[in-house]
C-alpha cells in the first residue's frame, strides 16, 4: 500500500493546506476506525466472556452429572458383585440338591429292591410252612397206618 500511496501522491498534486486537511481527515478516520474496532473488540470480548461463563456452568453441570454417574456405577457394580455371589451360591445349592436327589433316588431304589427281596423271602417261608405242615400231616398218616389198631 505504501508504494501505491506514493505513486498516487506523485500523480496528484495537493497544496500544503489541502494536504494538511487530508492528513487530518485520514488521522480522524484511523482514530474513528480504531475506536470502532475497539468497541467491536469490547463487544466480542463481552460475548466471549458470556460464552465462557455459559460453558463454565455447563462444565460444572456435566462434572456433577459425571460424579453422580460414577456413584451410581459404583452402586451398580457393588450390586452386581452381590448378585454374582448369590448366583454362585444358588448354583452350588442346586448342585448339592441334585446330588442329594440322586442319592435319595438310589436309596429308594435299593429300598424297593430290599422290600421286594423281603416279600420273596416271606413268600418262601410261607410256602415252606405249608410244605412242612403237609409233610407232618403225611408222616402222621403213615404212622397211623403202620400202627396196629387195638381190638375193640
Amino acid at each position: 500500500d505504501d508504494s501505491s500511496t506514493t505513486s498516487r501522491e506523485e500523480s496528484v498534486s495537493f497544496s500544503a493546506g489541502e494536504r494538511a486537511v487530508a492528513v487530518e481527515r485520514y488521522r480522524e478516520m484511523v482514530a474513528a476506525g480504531e475506536r470502532l474496532g475497539m468497541q467491536q473488540l469490547l463487544v466480542a470480548l463481552e460475548q466471549q466472556t458470556g460464552e465462557i461463563a455459559g460453558l463454565s456452568r455447563a462444565l460444572d453441570s456435566l462434572s456433577a452429572s459425571k460424579t453422580a454417574s460414577e456413584k451410581e456405577l459404583l452402586v451398580q457394580l457393588s450390586l452386581n458383585q452381590t448378585l454374582q455371589a448369590s448366583l454362585s451360591e444358588a448354583r452350588a445349592k442346586e448342585e448339592s440338591q441334585e446330588t442329594l436327589q440322586e442319592r435319595f433316588n438310589a436309596a429308594l431304589e435299593m429300598l424297593g429292591e430290599r422290600t421286594e427281596r423281603v416279600t420273596e423271602l416271606e413268600n418262601d417261608i410261607s410256602d415252606m410252612k405249608i410244605l412242612y405242615k403237609q409233610q407232618i400231616s403225611d408222616l402222621c398218616g403213615v404212622i397211623e397206618s403202620m400202627s396196629p389198631t387195638p381190638p375193640t
